[in-house]
């Protein structure tokens, strides 16, 4: 096989095996397509620390040795298995009942998704299959009472055969079957000389009172709530595009599609829906997350201002999240997120510290601006080894990740350099801002002594 050849022209420091199936192509145990005309390498690789090449790098390796490779093959695709989101970078379908205009719009989605600058490994779902003669009866077959079905049945009972009774051999009963011999059955050409019966009992030539039409049929048939569907996938070189984008300028671009073929409908799928709805799901979480802190702490401080204040240093640890992705190399992904839905309960364990302490030296009578400054200076021991001993555990899986541990590396990562981040400011961020509170609080209270009595005291104390 000549892709299995072209694949194990790899560098023995990155190959592992190569393994070649036939007549199948599977994502997964549970998400896999059979098919004459399909075919699958799967190429393992050696382990991230014994490899020179990254996987991205081994797929355009792989992209350039298999370009052209053979004249028959009609479409190649090179992927690499995704872990957490499912679907393909971009994916949509168009759903339809008018099969004709249904087949149009995807081959006008098909061509314009083509011209986005990056979108490479363009597949639709709609494959050419096996060569088929279709059989219609004409008008004047119709005239004998030749229908669809009945041409079905005569047709059927010719090539696939009619039970004509049984004999007995020895122990057993054999059925026998009537059919034409096989030589006819493989011929197309002697189904138009075949002889059927019509239901008036007329024995006429099948081409008498029947169309053919010779095509090529649908390698399959998908439906999507009931409708008829055409599935387009493709992936996206990222350093040329990106596929969020090209997936809403598609949409903008077939937004009149259902008035122009007949109720055909556009929807997004894959990377695409999974992020979103994952994104979704994520916003709300944090939602509630914060919610729940700060219900937590306006209890146990009895206070609506002072759970902002230990809260404030949440955004300047997103900032480290960003930072540390930039450092590191890696691409921001929904791990990542949640990295830093972790983070924000371990960053506000540091300021909430802070504050307790300065609550419990004013308590004991020390002056507003002095209890800030004795809070950052001794609460600095205590805030720091939190910190570095959560920091120290994660560094192996943020700076040495290697293999399927390297799916994780994002989410280390946020909360890594997201800590880093808002230990170093949580000692200046959060005194400053608990500072401007008292000023503000200190403030009204002058305005409020200062003001003048209600209009109605001078009456009372003429009275």
């Amino acid at each position: 096989m000549e892709m299995e050849r072209r694949c194990l022209e790899l560098p023995a420091t990155e190959l592992e095996s190569v393994n070649s199936m036939i007549g199948l192509i599977a994502q997964d145990a549970s998400n896999y397509e059979l098919g004459q005309n399909l075919a699958q390498v799967w190429v393992e690789l050696r382990e991230g620390d014994q490899r020179t090449m990254a996987a991205p790098e081994v797929v355009r390796w792989l992209r350039e040795r298999m370009a052209g490779a053979s004249p028959l093959v009609e479409s190649l695709q090179i992927d690499q298995p995704q872990a957490g989101l499912n679907g393909r970078a971009i994916e949509v379908v168009l759903r339809g009942r008018d099969h004709a205009a249904l087949e149009a719009a995807g081959e006008e989605v098909e061509a314009a998704l083509a011209t986005y600058a990056g979108v490479r490994d363009l597949r639709s779902s709609v494959g050419r299959g096996k060569r088929e003669v279709l059989v219609r009866p004409t008008e004047e077959g119709r005239l004998l009472g030749v229908s669809e079905a009945w041409l079905t049945s005569e047709v059927r009972t010719a090539l696939e055969g009619a039970p004509a009774g049984s004999f007995r051999r020895g122990t057993e009963d054999v059925e026998v079957f009537v059919k034409l011999p096989e030589e006819l059955r493989a011929d197309a050409g002697a189904l138009q000389d075949l002889v059927i019966a019509t239901p008036m009992e007329r024995r006429v030539r099948l081409a008498d009172v029947a169309a053919f039409e010779e095509r090529a049929g649908p390698a399959s048939l998908q439906r999507r709530d009931r409708e008829r569907s055409i599935t387009l996938t493709a992936d996206i070189d990222k350093s040329r595009g990106n596929a969020r984008d090209v997936v809403d300028d598609l949409m903008a671009r077939f937004e009149d599609l259902p008035a122009t073929h007949a109720g055909t409908t556009l929807e997004p799928l894959g990377d695409h829906e999974e992020t979103a709805r994952s994104l979704e799901g994520l916003g709300k979480a944090g939602i509630l997350a914060l919610a729940l802190i700060f219900a937590v702490l306006g209890t146990l401080f009895r206070s609506y201002l002072q759970p902002l204040v230990i809260m404030s240093i949440v955004p300047f640890a997103l900032l480290g999240v960003v930072l540390g992705h930039l450092i590191m190399g890696r691409d921001m992904t929904l791990l990542s997120l949640i990295g830093l839905l972790a983070l924000c309960g371990v960053v506000v364990n540091d300021s909430l510290i802070l504050v307790d302490f300065v609550n419990q030296a004013r308590a004991q009578g020390m002056e507003r601006m002095r209890s800030v400054v004795e809070a950052s200076r001794l609460r600095f021991r205590p805030i720091l080894l939190t910190s570095v001993t959560t920091m120290a555990g994660l560094t192996p899986l943020t700076f040495f990740a290697s293999g399927q541990a390297r799916f994780l590396q994002p989410m280390a990562i946020s909360v890594f350099f997201g800590l880093a981040i808002a230990t170093g400011l949580v000692l200046v961020v959060v005194p400053c801002i608990q500072a401007c509170l008292d000023d503000l609080l200190l403030g009204r209270g002058a305005a409020t002594a200062a003001a003048p009595p209600p209009s109605d005291a001078p009456t009372r104390e003429a009275a």
